[in-house]
């Protein structure tokens, strides 16, 4: 497999790169057209600072504990692709649209109570989580004021 890339230039002689044992062109172009390697120091000093930066802090972005244990067992080999997939993709684990809470309180603003019997409400209303069925309760017995 041969890979190509561009080593840019500052003189803008752009020159192509070329590998027959396939991987990343071990340049990259940084903004002013200097070409610098991936091993230069630049790049280690960067990295040494973010991981100093980043002490006591294991992850990027802080996962749920719940959703962490979710992750990790659907990671096990027993799992299928397909099922795992199903898991991620599917709407009881996520939460409800806000557009949905609002769809059903215009209905109720516009229909009353009544609407909350209604064949596009309730389909509406089933695919609500706990909490974004508490927050319809909640605003329909507290409605908000209208302007």
């Amino acid at each position: 497999m041969v890979v190509g890339a561009i080593v840019h230039r500052p003189d803008g002689l752009d020159q192509p790169w070329r590998s027959s044992r396939g991987g990343h062109a071990p340049r990259c172009r940084i903004d002013g057209g200097v070409v610098m390697t991936w091993g230069s120091n630049s790049w280690r000093e960067a990295a040494e600072q973010y991981h100093r930066d980043r002490a006591g802090w294991p992850l990027i972005v802080e996962i749920e504990p719940e959703k962490l244990k979710l992750l990790r067992r659907l990671m096990d080999p027993a799992f299928e692709l397909s099922h795992v997939w199903a898991t991620l993709n599917s709407p009881r684990t996520r939460p409800t649209p806000e557009a949905t809470i609002t769809a059903v309180m215009h209905a109720v603003r516009k229909r009353g109570l009544a609407a909350l019997e209604e064949p596009a409400t309730k389909a509406r209303l089933a695919g609500c989580d706990a909490e974004a069925r508490a927050e319809i309760n909640r605003r329909i017995e507290k409605p908000e004021p209208q302007l």
